[in-house]
């Protein structure tokens, strides 16, 4: 009598990677459980590491198809790049200092099978650095920023923790770092656009999402764990809150030029820089150290991503 095949994984991991030797192993394991326990196959892109990052993987986990990029194709183009080799109904887009079990990969799949009208969802994540929790909530707009810069912000202008546990919620936005996309809704969208080299790569796609008609959750009875920053941190570059200042800031001008027109980009940018500049003055005086105009003048201003 035969023996009745297993069912077919629903979902495919692919990750990007960039030197990420010292973060890759946990991720890489909690893959492997996941394709043991029959939920998961798993796609690695990489972006022409020089810490023995591919040569690592090729010979600790045969299970994960991996590709070399053959150059650094920055966040949204490697995961599009690794997304060319899925045939599963979802996809989890994962960063490689981010690790989901079985438990929480299988919550995150029931929950995509029950809600149709979903086109992504995110875990809860837990930030294993320092604590805190990934957080989800709207997206930014140039007047919320002009906001920030004024030190006036809503409570509805920012993300809020996407607590453990919690039920799930409709949300505009949430983290880039794990991302489970119906890959029908992914296929149609056209994946991220690769005009966006590292940074607000999701934001934009979140966006389009929403305008295509599906649905952006954030799903807390998931939960997964994340080290946050792992790559950028080895750069050693001018950095803002945790990112590449360069890359940040030439992904938010494209941003709001693409969603809000080059009129109020270019606003967002110059209010945003003069709000900071009165602000600058009290601070110095009250002796906070850096201000939040120079934490901003670590960065370009009016200037794209560059194409590659």
């Amino acid at each position: 009598m035969a023996t009745p095949e297993a069912p077919l994984p629903k979902t495919t991991f692919v990750i990007v990677t960039y030197n990420s030797m010292s973060a890759i192993d946990d991720a890489l394991v909690s893959a492997r459980a996941c394709h043991e326990a029959g939920l998961a196959e798993c796609v690695v892109v990489d972006n022409q590491s020089k810490d023995g990052t591919p040569e690592h993987i090729e010979a600790t986990y045969p299970f994960v198809k991996l590709i070399r990029s053959g150059g650094n194709l920055g966040f949204g183009r490697g995961n599009n790049r690794g997304f060319e080799e899925v045939t599963t109904k979802y996809t989890l887009f994962l960063n490689p200092d981010a690790h989901c079990g079985p438990e929480a990969l299988r919550t995150l799949v029931e929950f995509m099978e029950s809600h149709p009208n979903a086109g992504v969802c995110g875990p809860a994540g837990k930030l294993t650095e320092g604590g805190g929790l990934h957080a989800a909530g709207p997206v930014p707009t140039p007047t919320s920023l002009l906001r920030d810069a004024l030190g006036r912000p809503r409570p509805s202008d920012h993300p809020s923790p996407i607590e453990p546990g919690s039920a799930p919620r409709r949300v505009e936005w949430i983290p880039g770092a794990a991302l489970m996309f119906s890959s029908q809704v992914f296929l149609a969208l056209g994946g991220f656009d690769p005009r966006f080299f590292l940074y607000w790569e999701e934001t934009d796609l979140l966006v389009r999402v929403r305008e295509y008609g599906a649905e952006v959750w954030a799903v807390g009875t998931a939960v997964i764990d994340h080290v946050g920053g792992a790559s950028a941190a080895a750069e050693r570059l001018d950095m803002y809150r945790g990112c590449i200042a360069e890359h940040y800031f030439q992904s938010r001008y494209y941003y709001f030029t693409k969603h809000f027109g080059r009129r109020g980009a270019y606003a967002a940018e110059l209010g945003e820089a003069a709000l900071l500049a009165l602000r600058a003055l009290p601070q110095r005086v009250r002796g906070r150290g850096r201000t939040m105009l120079e934490e901003r003048l670590s960065g370009p201003f009016f200037e794209m991503p560059r194409l590659r």
